[in-house]
């Protein structure tokens, strides 16, 4: 019995760490995506920023319409996207991470 449950927290252990590489690595997609659109002018914080004015200015059907099309509502913050821009660099990362996580998300629906 004891040996079943450290396999299963091993398996979790394994899943969860894969998780958090698969995380990263959408991550790292969406910035290389992003430097090829912005070329010289990219930066992390830009690219932000274009995202939360977005998000910030669409209006509330449009908002429903992303949501609707696939969005994980667990990904669809509106009070991490609507609030103030972030003010640490971990802050900074960490909201970069997730909209690029629902970014990825809205465009895997259009890949053939």
């Amino acid at each position: 019995m004891i040996d079943h449950i450290k396999t299963i927290n091993a398996k979790i252990d394994r899943l969860t760490k894969r998780k958090e590489k698969m995380k990263t690595q959408k991550a790292i997609h969406f910035m290389r995506e992003t430097q090829k659109i912005l070329q010289n002018d990219f930066t992390p914080e830009l690219a932000l920023g274009i995202l939360s004015s977005i998000w910030g200015t669409a209006s509330e059907a449009h908002k429903q319409n992303w949501r609707k099309n696939n969005l994980p509502s667990s990904t669809v913050k509106q009070n991490a996207l609507t609030s103030d821009l972030p003010t640490t660099k971990d802050e900074l990362i960490k909201a970069y991470e997730e909209l690029c996580e629902e970014f990825l998300a809205e465009i895997g629906k259009y890949r053939l």
